[in-house]
């Protein structure tokens, strides 16, 4: 009797030890599980584009390599990976088109395509190379611009970015003006607003007594800026129209179009017809055609000349 019990307790403790075991193994599995999607969500930096208003979240073992000149975007890389972002007036007639002409990429193998209304995906291999290439784009509405993120990074990293790529992709959005305080890049930001403020004072061309930029630059000096800022860098407007749901501030032959480099008549769109609230949208058109004014109060013929 004696030696059953003593067999009963062995046999519970072993039952309590592999229990124990059991415990200690499911709990060491779920921290490592935990770490996992710490690693993951930690992973990741945000980068905010004040000028064109888009945000992204990025790995942070990439580093910022550089931003372009006019602000439109940036370029992230480590030793293996690459990110480029961007955003650019739509260079084609439709944004179907764009979609298009990326499929067509001479460089890319493409293995998955996805369109939408307003948006895409891409992606593939990249030709002579062990690297995976990943494509979104949409098209912001708000500021008539063509966001894309172009990811590129080896095979054998295809696990991690297959964990961290839903961050970036949900996250990649536009931001509203009234949010971008929230940021802490904004001194950035006005920074270079003023530093191509400065330059182009001192390299801008002059027709009808007034400067000529670049679109994609005065859209640097002006988005979020407010009206007062506009005459003061560009004078009087030639041109105003006013409605029931804004104003319309026109100069003749005022930028310079990014992609042909030809002059392009400019205008500027007021909210709600109050001086001093931030400017959101901007306009360009070809002499003797249309510009637009807003998308309610529609579009007015320009002068040729």
């Amino acid at each position: 009797m004696k030696a059953q019990r003593n067999l009963f307790l062995k046999f519970k403790s072993c039952r309590l030890l592999i229990l124990l075991i059991a415990i200690a193994f499911i709990g060491c599995r779920k921290d490592k599980v935990n770490d996992i999607n710490e690693d993951v969500n930690k992973g990741t930096l945000t980068y905010v584009n004040k000028v064109r208003l888009y945000k992204i979240d990025y790995p942070n073992t990439m580093k910022l390599i550089n931003k372009t000149h006019n602000y439109d975007g940036v370029n992230f890389e480590n030793s293996e990976e690459s990110l480029n972002v961007y955003s650019r007036l739509l260079q084609f007639p439709t944004f179907k088109d764009d979609f298009n002409r990326t499929l067509i990429n001479k460089n890319y193998e493409v293995t998955y395509k996805l369109f939408k209304n307003d948006w895409y995906i891409i992606s593939g291999y990249i030709n002579n190379s062990n690297k995976i290439f990943y494509i979104k784009s949409y098209y912001s509405d708000e500021n008539d611009e063509v966001r894309k993120m172009i990811l590129k990074y080896p095979k054998t990293n295809q696990k991690y970015f297959d964990s961290i790529l839903p961050i970036m992709i949900s996250s990649f959005e536009d931001v509203k003006y009234e949010d971008i305080n929230n940021y802490n890049d904004i001194e950035e930001q006005k920074t270079f607003a003023e530093s191509e403020k400065k330059k182009s004072s001192n390299t801008y061309q002059v027709k009808n007594e007034k400067p000529i930029l670049k679109f994609s630059e005065l859209k640097a000096l002006f988005i979020g800026e407010d009206s007062y800022e506009v005459e003061k860098t560009l004078g009087k407007p030639d041109r105003t129209f006013d409605s029931s749901s804004g104003d319309a501030w026109i100069y003749w032959f005022a930028a310079y179009d990014d992609f042909d480099g030809e002059i392009r008549h400019l205008s500027f769109w007021l909210d709600n017809n109050k001086m001093g609230l931030p400017i959101k949208k901007m306009y360009v058109g070809e002499p003797g055609g249309y510009l637009q004014l807003d998308r309610i109060s529609g579009t007015r013929n320009t002068p040729k000349n």
